[in-house]
Order: C-alpha cells, then sequence, then structure tokens
C-alpha cells in the first residue's frame, strides 16, 4: 500500500508539474493573443488607411476622369474649329480663283486696251498723212491761186493798154469794148473759179480743223489709257 501511495504521490507530482506546465503555456498563450489582438488592430488601422488612400485615389481619379471628359470637349471644339478654318480656307481659296480671273480680265482688258492704243496711234498716223496730204493739196491750190492772181494782173495790164489804145483808137472802139466784155467775162470766170477754190481751200481748212479735234481727243484716250 505504501508503494501504491507512493506512486500515487508520484503520479500527484506529475501531474503538479504538468499543472504547472499548463499554466505556463495558457501564459504564453494569452501573451500570443494580446500581441496577435495587437497585430489586427494595426493591421485595421493600417486597412483603414488604406481604404483612405483608395478614397483618395478614386476621388483623384474623378477629378482625372473629369478633366479628361473637358480636355475631350476641348478636342471636339478644337475639331470644329479646324473645319471652319477648313472652310475658310476653302473660301479664300474660291476668292483666289475670283481674283484670279478678274486679273486674268484685267490683262486681257490690258491687252485690248494696248491693241486700242496702237490702232488709236495708227489711226493719228493715218489722220497726219492725210493732214500732210491736205495741206500739200492747200499749197498747190495756193499756188493755182497766185498764178490766176497773176494772170489777172497780166489781163489787167492788157486791159490798160486797151484802155489807152482806146483813146487813140476810137473808132475800134466797139470791137475794143467787146474783147474788154470778153476779158471781164474771162475775168468773172477766173474769180468764180478762185471762189470755188477758196472755198474748197475753207472745206479742206475745216476738215483739217476736225482731224486735228480728232487727234486731240485720240491722243486724250491714249493719255487716260496710259494712266
Amino acid at each position: 500500500m505504501q508503494a501504491v501511495m507512493g506512486v500515487i504521490q508520484a503520479v500527484i507530482g506529475v501531474t503538479q508539474a504538468v499543472n504547472v506546465v499548463m499554466q505556463a503555456v495558457i501564459v504564453v498563450t494569452q501573451a500570443v493573443i494580446g500581441v496577435t489582438q495587437a497585430v489586427i488592430g494595426v493591421t485595421q488601422a493600417v486597412i483603414g488607411v488604406i481604404q483612405a488612400v483608395i478614397g483618395v485615389m478614386q476621388a483623384v481619379m474623378g477629378v482625372i476622369q473629369a478633366v479628361m471628359g473637358v480636355i475631350q470637349a476641348v478636342i471636339v471644339v478644337i475639331q470644329a474649329m479646324i473645319g471652319v478654318m477648313q472652310a475658310v480656307i476653302g473660301v479664300a481659296q474660291a476668292v483666289m480663283g475670283v481674283i484670279q480671273a478678274v486679273i486674268g480680265v484685267i490683262q486681257a482688258a490690258i491687252g485690248v486696251r494696248q491693241t486700242a492704243i496702237g490702232v488709236m496711234q495708227a489711226a493719228i498716223g493715218v489722220i497726219q498723212a492725210v493732214i500732210g496730204v491736205i495741206q500739200a493739196v492747200i499749197g498747190v491750190i495756193q499756188a493755182v491761186i497766185d498764178v490766176m492772181q497773176a494772170v489777172i494782173g497780166v489781163i489787167q495790164a492788157v486791159m490798160g493798154v486797151i484802155q489807152a489804145v482806146m483813146d487813140v483808137k476810137q473808132a475800134a472802139m466797139g470791137v475794143i469794148h467787146a474783147a474788154i466784155g470778153v476779158m471781164q467775162a474771162v475775168i468773172g470766170g477766173i474769180q468764180a473759179v478762185i471762189g470755188v477754190i477758196q472755198a474748197v481751200i475753207d472745206v479742206m481748212q475745216a476738215v483739217f480743223g476736225v482731224m486735228k479735234a480728232v487727234m486731240g481727243v485720240m491722243q486724250a484716250v491714249i493719255g487716260v489709257s496710259r494712266l
């Protein structure tokens, strides 16, 4: 019995030792639980911070998306402006085409004007030649008039001689009077011819004046055209 009691006491000692170990394990376990709870708290705090950062990042993303929307709107406006500018360029090109057409017309008009100036200058040359011919004809006619006036002078001298002869020879008075009548008739005819020639000269001088006026007008037109 004593041996059994010794065994029992030994078992009790072992049990007590196990209890002490178990209590130590419990204390360690409680300490581990505390540390774990602290780690959980820190982790939860970190999760809160991360969630806050995620919220900030989501807000930033919202701002970025809003900015992107504004940028897209600006891109649309820029594209519209580009379309307007292209339309303006098209209009400008059309205007340039019209201007080039006008320049072509002006150049054609300049060519026509130069041709007209050439024609007018040629016409002026022809008119000047005609005026030269008319002046030559007038010179010839004036020479003829001078000759006729000389003939009239000779006839008048002859008439003077005849008149003197009439004084001497009254018997031939009838014949001389007849001759005088014929001579006077000739003088009248010559004077009539002179009158006609002078009328022709007057007409030619009038034509000459008209041609000079036409030349003046043409020269004025040429002066205006050169401006």
